[in-house]
């Protein structure tokens, strides 16, 4: 089974609905949201590691404390690679205010590191440039839906599933 990652922009009323309406609020919203406009959701599919480790990267040397996979509060049940985080108005403008500051990120992409690092989804030492190319747009996807989320006062939802 592979790893994919969405990130949806959520107006903060409705995250504290799902915040505090169970699993199955959760489970309607991502039903729901799965195919949402690239304004509110940017999926990452499977270079949603590659893409966490560039914002670290491109932070400082490091600095690898993972904003999209450790950062947030886990919500709701574990769906088997952990549940889904929601991260405040302040977390969500902190990424904005990290990511703001990389709008280009290409001098830190270095198939040697992603390969030495073990960073998902392991097809790095074939060191094709299509997913360099791939894992480069995924990251400015990222970057648009968090900074307009970021502008509008919404909160994130990270879901890996």
């Amino acid at each position: 089974m592979s790893m994919s990652m969405h990130v949806f922009a959520v107006p903060s009323a409705k995250a504290e609905t799902l915040a505090n309406g169970g699993q199955s609020a959760i489970d309607d919203y991502l039903d729901d949201k799965l195919f949402a406009s690239s304004e509110t959701c940017a999926y990452l599919d499977k270079a949603w590691h590659a893409v966490d480790m560039l914002i670290c990267t491109a932070n400082g040397p490091g600095l690898y404390a993972g904003p999209l996979t450790m950062g947030g509060t886990p919500i709701g049940e574990d769906n088997g690679y952990g549940p889904p985080r929601l991260f405040s108005v302040a977390e969500t403008k902190a990424l904005a205010e990290q990511l703001a500051a990389h709008s280009d990120v290409s001098a830190h992409f270095d198939f040697g590191t992603f390969e030495r690092e073990d960073i998902y989804p392991f097809i790095w030492d074939a060191e094709n440039p299509e997913d360099r190319e791939w894992v480069l747009a995924s990251y400015g996807e990222l970057r648009a839906v968090v900074m307009a989320a970021a502008a509008r006062g919404d909160q994130l939802l990270v879901d890996l599933s």
